[in-house]
């Protein structure tokens, strides 16, 4: 009985660290907004609405799941894609998602989530103007101990000089991908595609 209280403790003293961690990258977030962006206020709130939306996903997948400890990242890309506001508005975007089940840690898919964001959200307003039509492409393979998650539009790209330092998405981006240990490469040719090689167990 005592061993359990232990484990019980130790649980909930884990579960109090990473919202407090959590706490604190939103707030980090925030912080950036202020300094870099100069959209309207309903746009910024908009904007940290959908990234707390994916860190509350995070915990979700958790609570639904046997392993408290671990998130399907193939369950939660799923449940990302359909429940975000911003690419349900454009029906011009067709999205495919070809995922594995993969299970990471919480600590990893609460910034996995907010890149995933910030990906998507920049697909959804930047890379088909004037609503043309257009393909979104989600891929997620195991690859030994790593993971490769591969989102690629045929979209209009990205301009050459925007990068982390002079936009905020992609300094959000690659300054979270550092947090997991990630390796991001970004390719511009024939429309836009992240990918992004990161450890399953860290």
């Amino acid at each position: 009985m005592a061993r359990e209280y232990v484990g019980e403790q130790k649980l909930l003293r884990d579960v109090h660290h990473d919202v407090k961690n959590n706490l604190q990258v939103l707030i980090s977030l925030l912080n950036l907004e202020g300094r870099f962006d100069t959209s309207t206020k309903k746009e910024i709130i908009e904007k940290s609405g959908e990234r707390i939306r994916s860190m509350a996903l995070s915990h979700e997948k958790v609570y639904e799941s046997e392993d408290i400890a671990h998130v399907n990242l193939n369950s939660f890309l799923t449940s990302f894609v359909r429940d975000m506001n911003a690419l349900s508005s454009q029906p011009n975007i067709t999205t495919n998602i070809d995922a594995e089940d993969i299970e990471v840690k919480l600590d990893v898919s609460i910034p996995l989530g907010l890149i995933i964001n910030e990906i998507l959200s920049n697909t959804a307003k930047h890379a088909f103007p004037n609503n043309e039509e257009g393909n979104l492409n989600i891929s997620l393979k195991k690859d030994e101990s790593d993971a490769i998650l591969i989102i690629s539009d045929d979209g209009v790209g990205m301009p050459e000089d925007v990068g982390p330092g002079n936009s905020l998405g992609m300094t959000i981006i690659y300054s979270l991908a550092g947090q997991i240990n990630a390796d991001l490469t970004l390719d511009k040719e024939n429309g836009t595609k992240y990918i992004i090689k990161f450890p399953i167990e860290q």
